[in-house]
């Protein structure tokens, strides 16, 4: 009776030292998982580094870019949002305001829309330099614009009037004179949009086909000056946009004589 007992004895005390292990084993897990967890999440931290790195990253870009001298201080934090953002101001003012992607770790500047990749040192993606208001989905902007409402169309959609000046100037018109043909304002969104223009021509199908290439994969805002028509274009416009792309004949609505675009991707900017 006694050995038995005893046995029972040493089991239940074998058993509290294993229990005892096991504790201590789970806590120590627990604590190193709370560890990595508190440093994933830590509210001084983004994708595993500091904010003081990330403010060094900006300080070397903005040097290898000849920038020290617009900027005084640089503030890291989490918005409201929960959104990694960094400030750069003046003495006086906010001058950049960059708000960070989780995935990439890219940077979109809210003011100039454009996009940094701060751990290269390099723009991803430029906006474009003119005050159309693009919707998140629209990479591009199209419009006809009239001699009468040059001026108008300028003070919408540009900064200023010799921006506009500067502008590439495609003509194929056959009589190149002022007052004669159409014109045609392309703005890509960003620098990312590449736009190409095509002549077109009537398929076998009945459908307008792109035929031949006259410019390529151009990513800033230019101009088109064509000879007027009626039912059948003579220009197609192709853009190119991460997965998103069509090709658009320059054709107006036989209704309305209004420059004809169905995409949802572009930005009818045209001026009558």
């Amino acid at each position: 009776m006694k050995k038995i007992i005893i046995g029972i004895v040493i089991g239940i005390i074998i058993a509290l030292i294993v229990m005892g292990i096991g504790f201590n084993i789970y806590q120590k897990d627990n604590s190193n998982d709370n560890t990595i967890n508190e440093n994933e999440n830590s509210s001084e931290s983004f994708m595993g580094e500091t904010f003081e790195e990330w403010k060094k990253k900006i300080e070397d870009y903005y040097s290898l870019n000849n920038l020290e001298d617009t900027y005084e201080t640089i503030e890291c934090y989490y918005n409201d949002k929960g959104e990694f953002v960094a400030t750069v101001s003046t003495q006086y003012e906010v001058s950049a305001e960059y708000v960070f992607d989780k995935e990439t770790g890219y940077a979109k500047e809210i003011f100039s829309q454009d996009i940094v990749d701060f751990n290269n040192n390099k723009v991803i993606e430029k906006a474009s330099k003119t005050i159309i208001n693009f919707q998140d989905k629209h990479v591009l902007g199209v419009g006809y614009v009239s001699d009468r409402n040059l001026d108008t169309f300028i003070n919408d959609y540009f900064l200023d009037e010799s921006f506009y000046n500067s502008l590439n100037v495609y003509d194929y018109r056959d009589n190149k004179v002022d007052g004669n043909g159409n014109r045609f304002v392309i703005v890509p969104k960003s620098t990312a949009v590449k736009v190409s223009l095509y002549t077109c021509k009537l398929g076998d199908d009945g459908r307008i086909k792109k035929d031949k290439v006259l410019i390529e994969e151009i990513n800033e805002p230019f101009i088109i000056y064509d000879e007027y028509i009626e039912t059948m274009p003579r220009l197609m416009l192709e853009y190119k946009y991460e997965h998103i792309g069509a090709e658009i004949p320059l054709i107006f609505d036989g209704m309305s004589g209004e420059l004809l675009i169905e995409d949802s991707y572009i930005l009818n900017i045209s001026r009558y």
